[in-house]
């Protein structure tokens, strides 16, 4: 029968070994695998509170680009009169212009940041006026009636979230004003077209 050899001493430290024993190894601190794997536990959740810190106390800057020259682009192309915005505020940032022309359908896009940090944007164009509506209305949106706005009566459709369009068909022309942000900052940017 194999004789028990207490691992602790009442004194707290290790019994010494018998005859034909090895002494136990000491354990001399940690490999550095062990210190990696420690130094990853530390880390890793102050690495994750600095980005949240960041990202919530960082005012996102958006890139701002000149819509002029899409909108000179369109107005070239002369398949419609091009409405552009006018008198809107310094708060208002165009994040995205482009105009495309495929087979004589030409169509302008105009994105924006508003000032209370919504998203909009202008589609102009003289493409099939229930394709454009199709692709801009959200899913789920509902018909809420019309606005007068600048003069002419928009169609207005609400989704959930925020989202809503207001469209003004022509016979001509197809403009649409997309956007996630109140009904004030839509019939803004609706206004402002000239």
């Amino acid at each position: 029968m194999a004789r028990r050899v207490p691992l602790y001493t009442d004194e707290g430290t290790p019994p010494a070994p018998t005859e034909g024993e090895a002494a136990p190894r000491r354990r001399r601190g940690g490999t550095g695998r062990d210190m990696i794997i420690s130094m990853a536990v530390l880390l890793v959740p102050i690495l994750i509170a600095v980005g949240v810190w960041q990202y919530l106390s960082s005012d996102r800057q958006v890139t701002v680009v000149d819509a002029k020259p899409a909108i000179t682009q369109a107005r070239q192309a002369d398949r419609f009169p091009v409405a552009a915005p006018r008198r809107l505020g310094p708060d208002w940032k165009v994040t995205s212009a482009e105009t495309t022309d495929q087979r004589g359908t030409v169509t302008l896009r105009l994105g924006y940041v508003t000032p209370s940090g919504g998203f909009a944007q202008i589609v102009e164009s003289n493409g099939d006026a229930a394709k454009l509506l199709s692709d801009a209305v959200p899913k789920h949106a509902r018909p809420a009636g019309s606005q007068h706005i600048g003069g002419a009566d928009w169609a207005r459709y609400t989704g959930d979230k925020n989202n809503q369009v207001l469209a003004l068909l022509q016979p001509d022309r197809t403009i649409l004003v997309v956007g996630q942000t109140n009904d004030d900052e839509m019939r803004t940017l609706a206004g402002s077209l000239h």
